[in-house]
């Protein structure tokens, strides 16, 4: 399992702590160097690596040679102070090819070894205290500072000292986190561009990359056995117990935004999968701690992901499965970083660095790759300051837009869906994905052939409508969605799209009632709302330019269109249950969900219980009426009232007349569209799209 060189060295120095360098250490230095810097590492293979690379980076700012030191072959923390009670020690070279590494750190920063070694000349050198930097985040101008105060006649612009005899060195703690990376290096680097060369330069161990290079050929096998063309997909799934005590801790911590997503989504992950259509022919990687007679489909988060082939290194590599827990770890992560898609949890330092790592690397990566816990990365804010100088790797995932139907949908609905999903494929980037209710019939199956993808809910506060659905008729006239339960229930489903497992930061809901006319991304909704943005309800007769409606008693309230909506996923997710709650409440219940001023069903709850926390857009291009006349700026055009074939019926049969065939709740909108007479090209846009649609030209 391990090379000769540890095998000689952990005999020789058993015992030895990564912080017990003492004076008299004999330290490889084939030149004499100008400056020494020595440090620690703590936690974890990943906290480790980071701690290595910072402290590389402090090297090259400094223009001295790095000590490597002994790793940790058992990082696992515990406790409320994250002791390593299990801590065994290994030399460099147990995981990195030390000489294959200093080649590629050439260019960089100069390394050796802190090993002992009869074979090269030794220089002694005098040891000053151990300075504390884990965390700190200190920039490149407080180490150059930290030296110059050490050694009195060190000259920053030279990097040498005036007594040349002396060679002056520096000892850290452990450095994790322990360098700003938000300025630019007189080098030229940008300081994240440096990072991720030094991390390119870590060469691992030739065991560990051909252990990991063999497990990959074997899920390249299995991929093309089941028809995947080569490609595996990669999972970090962490349900250990020290998981769980570490989310404890971490969710215990008061901050803004709260830090409450350590297991979000982890027993949902088909449906997970299902949103972002994980190849079911690509075999899954997991990586993750596990005993040899583990079965992966007993495993909490997996068990309900049987359609998909389910690897580890138990069953690729058993051999690993004792091997110590960084080691194992180091060949899960090369395994990983050769998926073609990974997926992992964002507050896991393994998982978030991985996403990292490949997003930097691959622009493929960071359109496939996601964590299926959601939220931010907040190792990104920790590493990466936010306002540092960057090379920026923009995301390039497209908005996902979400509607929702039942399977038995009237002929109107199905249209209706069938307009608006086939003008959302040929004039945006968008995904659509439809949630689902009901039985799978001739619309979900009408849906999956168009390339949305389906995934099925039943909401367990659907045993409220039917109570709601008896005092609904003293509401007709406000929504046709009143007419029947099943209308109710559809429209109502909305509340529940935060918690179905996005792992979005924003998704577009709409109605479908719509048509697609342009391409959508997230500048079309600045700025980014806090909780969602919606578009003003009707026009100026019923909203005002601020979208503010004036109550009885003179306090006004901001008063939204529903049918279209950006929402914040992370931000409605956490707030839901108490929307639930609020939403049926007896009170509600028998008032057929209507909220009073704020409108009825789901659009009247999101209008109440998010008062003063959503944003109104005016005249907004993404929820664009036809009454309001046509706008060659109209991205989504939103059939809000009556349908294109109630608008046809209105202009054939009674034109100009708001007697008779028309219904009296729709006159307002007939009145408007037939005063701006261009409103009907949007009716002949709908149309032409229906017969796209159904396969007319």
């Amino acid at each position: 399992m391990y090379n000769k060189r540890f095998l000689n060295a952990h005999a020789r120095f058993p015992n030895v702590e990564i912080s017990s360098v003492t004076a008299g250490t004999i330290v490889e230095v084939p030149n004499r160097p100008r400056l020494i810097i020595s440090f620690n590492v703590c936690g974890g293979l990943l906290n480790q690596r980071l701690a290595i690379v910072d402290a590389l980076i402090i090297g090259h700012v400094m223009g001295a040679t790095v000590v490597l030191p002994w790793l940790n072959l058992n990082g696992k923390q515990s406790g409320p102070d994250y002791k390593e009670l299990s801590s065994m020690q290994a030399p460099f070279t147990a995981f990195f090819d030390f000489a294959a590494t200093k080649k590629a750190l050439l260019p960089y920063v100069d390394v050796v070894l802190n090993e002992s070694s009869q074979d090269l000349s030794p220089i002694f050198l005098d040891l000053g205290p151990i300075t504390q930097v884990q965390g700190r985040a200190y920039t490149k101008e407080w180490y150059e500072q930290l030296l110059e105060e050490r050694y009195p006649t060190w000259h920053a612009k030279t990097h040498s000292l005036s007594v040349p005899q002396v060679v002056p060195r520096l000892r850290f703690g452990c450095t994790l986190m322990s360098l700003s990376k938000s300025s630019r290096l007189s080098s030229g680097y940008l300081m994240q561009k440096l990072h991720w060369l030094i991390d390119a330069a870590l060469v691992p161990a030739a065991e560990i990359q051909e252990s990991a290079k063999a497990t990959v050929s074997k899920m390249q096998e299995l991929s093309h056995a089941l028809g995947g063309g080569g490609h595996f997909s990669a999972l970090h799934l962490r349900v250990e117990d020290d998981w769980l005590e570490h989310c404890k801790q971490w969710e215990s911590s008061t901050s803004t935004p709260p830090r409450d997503n350590c297991m979000t989504n982890t027993d949902s992950l088909s449906r997970v999968f299902a949103i972002e259509a994980v190849n079911k022919r690509h075999p899954l990687f997991v990586a993750m701690e596990l005993e040899l007679n583990v079965k992966l489909s007993n495993v909490r988060g997996l068990r309900n992901l049987k359609d998909y082939q389910l690897e580890s290194r138990t069953t690729m590599a058993p051999q690993h499965t004792k091997a110590p827990r960084e080691l194992a770890a180091f060949h899960d992560l090369l395994v990983c970083s050769m998926s073609h898609r990974f997926i992992g949890n964002s507050v896991s330092t393994f998982s978030a660095y991985l996403e990292l790592q490949r997003r930097h690397r691959s622009q493929e990566a960071a359109a496939k790759d996601f964590h299926y816990n959601g939220g931010k990365i907040p190792l990104e804010d920790v590493i990466f300051k936010p306002g540092a100088l960057q090379q920026a790797e923009t995301r390039s995932k497209a908005l996902k837009w979400i509607f929702t139907v039942n399977g038995d949908a009237s002929p109107t609905f199905f249209e209706l869906t069938q307009v608006a999903v086939s003008s959302a494929l040929r004039n945006t980037q968008l995904i659509p994905i439809c949630v689902h209710l009901g039985q799978v019939g001739r619309l979900a199956d009408w849906l999956q052939q168009a390339g949305v993808r389906v995934i099925q809910h039943k909401p367990s506060w659907q045993h409220f409508i039917a109570r709601a659905a008896k005092h609904s008729q003293k509401h007709q006239n406000m929504s046709t969605n009143y007419i029947n339960p099943r209308m109710m229930l559809s429209t109502l489903t909305r509340l529940d799209i935060p918690v179905l497992g996005f792992v979005d930061e924003y998704i577009l809901y709409t109605d479908v009632d719509v048509i697609f006319l342009g391409p959508l991304t997230l500048n079309d909704f600045l700025p980014a709302p806090a909780f969602y943005a919606v578009g003003s309800e009707a026009d100026d007769e019923t909203t005002n330019a601020l979208s503010l409606i004036t109550l009885s008693s003179a306090k006004a309230y901001a008063y939204g269109n529903a049918g279209v909506m950006l929402m914040n996923v992370e931000a409605l997710r956490r707030t839901h249950d108490e929307f639930i709650a609020w939403t049926f409440q007896d009170k509600h219940v028998e008032n057929a969900l209507h909220f009073a001023e704020y409108g009825p069903l789901d659009q009247g709850a999101f209008n109440a219980f998010y008062q003063g926390r959503f944003d109104v857009h005016h005249w907004p291009v993404f929820n664009w009426k036809p009454y309001w006349g046509y706008s060659a700026r109209a991205k989504i055009v939103h059939f809000h009232g009556p349908k294109p074939r109630e608008y046809l019926a209105h202009r054939m049969h009674n034109e100009g007349h708001l007697e008779g065939l028309d219904n009296p709740t729709m006159s307002g909108f007939f009145r408007s569209c037939d005063e701006k007479p261009e409103c009907y090209n949007y009716m002949h846009m709908w149309f032409r799209y229906l017969n796209l649609s159904m396969g007319r030209q």
